[in-house]
């Protein structure tokens, strides 16, 4: 599973090891703040030089961080460091400083998330698959893939999982604020996750969509059988009314200077080019 996180006002959605079934993490922000539309960037890894200095302290459960990009744009960041990347991952990692909602109704095209956490006896990662196509279309409309630059050189495809959820009236919980954002953190030093956003719930209905990208579904997956993950997962079921996740590549050709997003089929290649991680 994949877990939600809570805002002062609200459970929120997120995802570090959505692959699984989940809750995912997130940080206790105010709907009303620009940070709810942020992405979120894991940090990357130390030096050999840095690492003996400072070492990584995971999991910490405080805010996160703030930085901005050359252009001045406000960006967030775990206090967690991914263990490695490769290069075609850092590509993207740096691409994705820009990425941002192109549509405020940004739930709107999804249907209603469907699966009722009190009844989830098993991962619905599986039967994802039958609505990949429809994701990805979906996905592609709603966010600013066109904006985002890599180097021409670059190839690769990462593993992307959108988690819509309807949050459930009076589910707020500290507890389950500490858990989810716990298991953020556990699961960008576990390795493999680039980066989360989420939006924020709607004020009649509740319903949200949160994202996330991974430098591999293997990573996602490994993720998603961490202790602090795990221990999200049991603060959740009471959090939302019923949730859904859908899965997408984000595929880089090589030559091309930007990223296209398809349905995930498989964990050996997507649209030709093979995946990495």
């Amino acid at each position: 599973m994949s877990v939600m996180s809570l805002q002062k006002t609200s459970v929120q959605p997120f995802l570090p090891a959505l692959p699984a079934i989940a809750v995912a993490v997130t940080e206790a922000i105010t709907a009303s703040s620009i940070e709810c539309t942020l992405p979120i960037l894991s940090r990357l890894p130390l030096t050999s030089r840095q690492s003996a200095q400072t070492p990584d302290t995971p999991n910490k459960a405080g805010p996160y961080l703030t930085s901005q990009t050359a252009d001045g744009r406000s960006i967030l960041n775990t206090t967690s460091r991914l263990p490695n990347i490769d290069q075609a991952s850092h590509d993207l990692w740096e691409s994705l400083h820009h990425f941002r909602p192109i549509r405020a109704d940004y739930v709107a095209k999804f249907e209603p998330p469907s699966i009722k956490p009190a009844f989830v006896t098993r991962c619905p990662f599986a039967g994802a698959a039958a609505r990949a196509s429809k994701t990805a279309e979906i996905v592609r409309s709603t966010f600013n893939w066109d904006e985002l630059r890599l180097p021409a050189h670059t190839s690769g495809v990462f593993y992307g999982v959108v988690f819509r959820s309807l949050r459930r009236p009076g589910s707020e919980s500290t507890d389950l604020y500490d858990a989810d954002r716990l298991a953020h953190e556990e699961a960008v030093h576990s390795g493999g996750l680039l980066m989360y956003w989420y939006g924020v719930p709607d004020s009649v209905t509740g319903a949200n969509l949160a994202t996330c990208i991974w430098t591999s579904q293997d990573y996602a997956r490994r993720a998603s059988k961490l202790p602090l993950h795990r221990e999200a997962v049991r603060h959740a079921v009471d959090a939302y009314e019923s949730f859904d996740l859908s899965r997408y590549a984000v595929v880089k050709r090589k030559g091309e200077d930007g990223v296209r997003i398809e349905p995930w089929r498989s964990d050996e290649a997507v649209g030709g080019v093979v995946g990495h991680g």
